[in-house]
């Protein structure tokens, strides 16, 4: 890990070994080294910036890094320690919002659309079912789901004023997805805003009032409570997050040059590490560096797969030209030659026409919006003629040809002008046919073809 950063000429991760130079930078002068044995040289002029001040870096790549570098990073007793008081600030912060009627109510419509089969139970509890007293198992089936749901009415509607209320210890055990929590506090604030809007006592007030089965006092109260306990937990879950970003930017440049720039990867890679602080169990034995890999490169591999085409293709397209691509390197390395299609097929347990369709060559696709020359001041969508508009010849000569005619039956009789203007439709751009055009000026067919 302390070489992680040679490629960039950043600072190191570790700061162990200080009897070495420093590495002389692309946009900024050579250092001294620095003496081990006696203090630390004092800045070369009043305008050296001081550590942590990256004012003078103007590259947001570089500036993230070296900021990342000024992070401790931490040891197993320390991870252990933070995912510890992750779960225990999560913990308290379900139970005070399953607390509220009002949010149990919300849970309950939860269940209802997981019954319907409108969400999946799976990605609603994303952390798994916990076994509690309440609920001995995970639901096996929807009808399980159902005789819950059933369980947290009965426990609303039989306690009402109770210290600890009964259906806490039923919806806690369940383990919401912290992604359903949010909306869930969310729809309990507007409850709280609508209660203030609603200044007279009329019926929508009666209505929230028996919603929350509280007074307003008590709901703000609440609130306050929850927004701390919210704001505990994101500042744990920060600390954890902070803690890897290393490994974020380790992965990511694996996956460089593959069509997405590099810091695009980080981001993507940060909100898979997000993502695996929520999910983390530390009761299972394994490293939060271990659990969060998978979550890393999920993302960074889905990030690649919709994102860095000019078209998007199907994931399980782009997942099985990457199978195929690794099936082909170790073909490749075994036999000392380029693999066929048909030993491709064989090695992925693939059907012939699935590898031709997902290895067949494509044409170049350039974007539109692609800038030409050193300017950048044109775009090819700008050189790309349209087919259903007329070319400026075209135009000037249909203009010219129509000056022209007009000139030309300016010197016939008005009769013997409308007829050819209207035969040949100068006028609207339609013809009229030989009996319309009798009809109206009431003279023979024959004489509007003498005409003509």
């Amino acid at each position: 890990m302390s070489k992680l950063f040679l490629e960039s000429e950043l600072l190191p991760l570790t700061r162990e070994r200080t009897d070495r130079p420093f590495r002389r930078r692309r946009n900024g002068p050579t250092l001294p080294p620095r003496d081990a044995s006696g203090p630390s040289p004092a800045p070369a002029s009043p305008e050296a910036p001081a550590p942590g001040d990256f004012s003078g870096d103007r590259d947001p790549v570089r500036l993230y890094l070296r900021q990342m570098g000024e992070i401790p990073m931490v040891n197993r007793e320390e991870e252990l320690r933070l995912a510890k008081g992750i779960d225990l600030a999560r913990r308290r912060f379900q139970a005070g919002l399953y607390e509220s009627p009002a949010v149990a109510l919300d849970v309950l419509q939860l269940l209802d659309r997981i019954v319907r089969g409108q969400i999946s139970w799976t990605r609603t509890f994303g952390n798994g079912y916990e076994k509690t007293d309440e609920t001995e198992t995970a639901p096996p089936s929807l009808r399980s789901v159902a005789a819950l749901a059933a369980r947290i009415r009965r426990a609303l509607r039989s306690s009402r004023k109770q210290a600890s209320p009964p259906w806490v210890r039923l919806i806690d055990g369940m383990r919401i997805d912290m992604t359903h929590l949010l909306p869930l506090l969310e729809g309990l604030e507007n409850r709280a805003k609508r209660l203030r809007e609603t200044a007279r006592a009329g019926r929508e007030k009666r209505r929230i009032r028996l919603e929350i089965r509280e007074t307003p006092r008590q709901l703000e109260a609440r609130l306050q409570g929850l927004r701390r306990l919210r704001a505990d937990y994101e500042r744990r879950k920060a600390a954890l997050t902070s803690a890897n970003l290393r490994l974020v930017v380790a992965m990511a440049t694996r996956y460089r040059n593959m069509g997405l720039p590099f810091q695009d990867l980080i981001q993507e890679g940060n909100l898979g590490l997000m993502r695996a602080v929520e999910r983390y169990e530390y009761r299972h034995g394994f490293k939060f560096s271990t659990y969060a890999t998978w979550w890393v490169r999920q993302a960074m591999q889905r990030a690649l797969a919709d994102q860095s085409g000019t078209i998007r293709l199907p994931v399980h397209i782009h997942d099985r030209r990457v199978r195929l691509g690794r099936a082909s390197r170790r073909l490749a390395q075994e036999l000392g030659r380029a693999p066929t299609r048909e030993e491709l097929a064989r090695e992925e347990g693939l059907a012939t026409s699935e590898v031709d369709r997902a290895v067949s060559p494509r044409s170049t696709l350039v974007s539109l919006d692609a800038t030409l020359g050193e300017t950048g001041d044109s775009t090819i969508g700008s050189l790309v003629g349209d087919r259903r508009l007329e070319s400026p010849e075209s135009g000037a000569t249909r203009s010219f040809l129509k000056e022209r005619m007009v000139e030309v039956l300016s010197t016939l009789d008005p009769r013997s002008r409308e007829v050819l203007s209207r035969r040949f439709g100068l006028k609207n751009g339609k013809p009229d046919t030989l009996s319309r055009l009798a009809h109206d000026l009431g003279i023979s067919r024959e004489r509007i073809r003498q005409i003509e």
